[in-house]
């Protein structure tokens, strides 16, 4: 359980369509960071998101969760 007794919030699952091409070199990057592709989008976004100063709020229940 989350903190206060509460349930972990679920993660949400959005589908999307990248150009071809550029599949393998996610696939790649995933591999190399040793984590699920899922996850390294997620680095991904929060790396350009902190980038161009867009405020992502922290709710990560992984501690490890480093690049």
């Amino acid at each position: 359980m989350g903190a206060a007794g509460r349930l972990p919030k679920k993660a949400a699952k959005p589908t999307f369509r990248i150009d071809s091409a550029l599949k393998p070199a996610l696939c790649l990057a995933a591999e190399r960071k040793h984590r699920f592709l899922a996850n390294r989008v997620e680095v991904l976004i929060h790396g350009f998101c902190g980038q161009h100063g867009i405020a992502v709020p922290s709710q990560s229940t992984n501690p490890n969760n480093q690049d």
